[in-house]
């Protein structure tokens, strides 16, 4: 999580989806074109397929200066604006949920689905309620600890609003059983 510059935090999120998708098009391509038409065509285009496949998403923090840089590590290259966050005074956890709707097959033989996904999404928030999202989580105990060490380092408020609709939710229950 710290690069060598006690400064500086670097976080990796993961694998960005669209580029791994893009990669492996290109890679099964250029594997078409070499079989094809041409070696030195493909293996060129093989290895930028391999090279968008592994991008990976991330953001680096700079302490010193207070500023963030949300990137696309393409290896050597991290692909980036940089931010200041001297604005934000709070970061946030919060559960999301969404929906995705639609249907498979066609006439009678066709079915209706719905998936529901949930993650706890961790944002940076000011006195103006701008909001500028870091990372999003699976599980809340990885979401949870990150939020702890992150605004301590940060040195702003945090805030688990997941855990807060927990406690509301166990009062309630409780007040309706009496």
């Amino acid at each position: 999580m710290k690069s060598g510059n006690s400064t500086i935090l670097d976080v990796n999120i993961g694998v960005k989806g669209s580029f791994f998708v893009m990669g492996m098009t290109l890679m099964g391509f250029s594997i078409y074109l070499a079989l094809t038409f041409s070696l030195l065509v493909a293996i060129p285009l093989f290895y930028l397929g391999f090279l968008l496949m592994l991008s990976i998403r991330g953001f680096r923090v700079d302490l010193s200066k207070m500023t963030i840089k949300k990137y696309i590590n393409f290896f050597p290259f991290k692909i980036g604006r940089r931010q200041s966050i001297k604005q934000y005074n709070r970061m946030v956890l919060v559960l999301s949920h969404d929906t995705t709707n639609g249907r498979t097959g066609s006439g009678a033989w066709s079915q209706s689905y719905s998936i529901r996904t949930r993650s706890f999404d961790i944002y940076l928030t000011n006195a103006e309620n701008e909001k500028m999202d870091l990372i999003a989580f699976s599980e809340y105990k990885p979401a949870r600890s990150f939020l702890h060490s992150m605004s301590k380092q940060l040195n702003i408020e945090k805030e688990d609003l997941f855990e807060e609709s927990l406690l509301v939710s166990k009062v309630k229950r409780y007040w309706q059983q009496k």
